[in-house]
């Protein structure tokens, strides 16, 4: 063996055995020992000690799911509350609007019901002998009472619409031998609940949609 060769030799052992009295300086450091000289580290408890690494990410893993389906619950209970409010108000909208369609309805029968009223007072225009035709009160508008030379004053006050606006009256000062009167419906914005003294052009049921007509049912021939 050459002197090259030798001393490499040396100094691997030299290095060697630095480095083993480094490694348990290390190890007595970190375990140390007891007062018996015996040494602290317990093998046993190492070998117990990964398994319980594992079971404490296991444990982990469980908590997080658990709070993440904890907020998936918290998520639909509040889909539930925001679907249970709108169902709230929309059932508040159909029954408002259901209200708000019987009251127009029943403001439509009083309309009807004071058409009639004024209907039958006019049936008790005077008779005029010469021409033999009836004549009725002469007006632009709806008068305020309804009355006659013969009969007298059949309906004081006229009625008016629920609105709080007199119905509808064609202008008969030409020829008050005719009348032409209406009550604008609500239900049915389009149409009016007629009466004229031509009874036989109106035959109807006052509850009937038949009573109902346009703008030109005033129109009189």
């Amino acid at each position: 063996m050459n002197k090259k060769a030798l001393i490499a030799v040396v100094v691997f052992l030299v290095l060697s055995f630095i480095l083993s009295i480094a490694v348990s300086g290390v190890l007595y450091y970190l375990w140390g020992k007891n007062s018996d000289g015996a040494s602290n580290f317990n093998w046993d408890s190492f070998s117990i000690d990964l398994p319980e690494i594992g079971i404490l990410e296991k444990n982990n893993t469980i908590a997080e799911s658990d709070n993440t389906t904890v907020k998936n619950d918290d998520l639909i209970t509040k889909q539930k509350e925001e679907l249970a409010e709108q169902e709230k108000e929309k059932k508040a909208k159909q029954e408002k609007e259901e209200k708000q369609k019987e009251e127009q309805e029943e403001r439509d029968r009083e309309r009807k019901s004071d058409i009639d009223e004024i209907e039958f007072a006019l049936a008790y225009a005077d008779h005029d002998s010469d021409t033999d035709r009836y004549l009725y009160p002469s007006a632009k508008e709806m008068p305020d009472k309804i009355e006659f030379d013969f009969f007298g004053v059949r309906l004081d006050p006229v009625p008016q619409d629920p609105s709080g606006n007199k119905y509808l009256w064609q202008d008969n000062t030409d020829d008050n031998t005719k009348y032409c009167i209406a009550a604008k419906m609500e239900i049915r914005s389009d149409a009016y609940y007629p009466s004229t003294e031509k009874k036989d052009y109106y035959q109807c049921d006052s509850q009937s949609d038949s009573c109902y007509y346009t703008d030109d049912f005033c129109t009189i021939e």
